[in-house]
């Protein structure tokens, strides 16, 4: 019996010397560094429970898509995109046809395809943030009326795999560097807001979640990684995911994209346009 509440004492006793040694740490931490170990830990947590991908990727786009954007791209442009033996999608940006025929319309679904198409193509699929390269992947969009422009709801898979390295291994930084998840679903909000010039735009930021993380949360993480990787905010993060994705679809004199390498041909600026009910990104002749 004495045995047994020895045991007892001795099980608390290490208990309360744990606890005790983790709010030491959790306080050294927070004030040396800003970073709140208890949350940022319980955020941990939440981000690498199973997600519901049904939830999250309610319009994705699939082969049939990328079978239907070549299609209605190359209706108008003829040529402008090829695919080969190994179904891989080729945007002919450096041979272009003689004129551009028609105004593309591009639903949602055939956006994001188009979109992923030059991502890979142009930038290997990696956007650079903080001085790394994080690999991307569109998983869905979608179109809605905003206040000044157009709302762009998007799924973005991101790899961290490269920048993770960046994180100390060393005490207390491993606690958080081993349970971040090399790939999450980044769900993103951005309103683009046609500029007055030609194949001009603005890209702002409307709301960010990753995971199954509220937005507050995700706020309060990507500020963690911020301190720890340099990575930037969750806003400024969300503003460069929609920009490369608009660089994609317009483009400028630096980045190459659909509207602005058709300006050649034909092409004289591009819209969201509506009809019937549904939003459309088009590129005007």
């Amino acid at each position: 019996m004495r045995l047994i509440r020895r045991l007892i004492k001795t099980v608390i006793a290490l208990v309360l010397i744990i606890v005790i040694a983790f709010v030491i740490v959790n306080g050294y931490v927070q004030k040396t560094y800003g970073i709140s170990l208890v949350r940022t830990l319980k955020e941990l947590k939440v981000l690498t429970d199973e997600v519901n991908t049904e939830q999250i990727l309610y319009n994705p786009y699939d082969q049939s898509d990328v079978v239907d954007l070549q299609q209605v791209v190359n209706a108008s442009a003829e040529g402008l995109i090829t695919s080969d033996e190994d179904g891989e999608y080729k945007v002919n940006f450096d041979n272009l046809p003689a004129e551009m025929k028609c105004v593309i319309d591009l639903t949602d679904r055939q956006v994001a395809a188009m979109s992923q198409t030059v991502i890979d193509q142009e930038l290997n699929g990696v956007a650079s943030v903080g001085g790394s390269f994080l690999g991307v992947k569109i998983r869905q969009v979608a179109f809605e009326k905003g206040e000044s422009g157009t709302l762009v709801n998007t799924v973005f898979s991101l790899d961290l795999g490269q920048i993770l390295t960046k994180i100390p291994a060393s005490f207390p930084f491993s606690i958080i560097k081993n349970r971040i998840p090399e790939v999450f679903y980044v769900s993103s909000v951005t309103e683009t807001v046609k500029g007055e010039e030609a194949f001009s735009y603005t890209v702002q930021h409307k709301g960010l979640t990753i995971n199954n993380l509220n937005a507050e949360d995700t706020e309060d993480l990507f500020r963690t990684l911020d301190i720890l990787l340099g990575i930037g905010s969750a806003q400024s993060l969300n503003v460069t995911l929609g920009e490369m994705m608009m660089d994609a679809l317009v483009g400028n004199d630096e980045s190459r994209g659909l509207a602005h390498q058709l300006e050649s041909i034909g092409a004289t600026d591009y819209d969201f346009t509506e009809k019937d009910g549904q939003i459309y990104f088009s590129v005007i002749r």
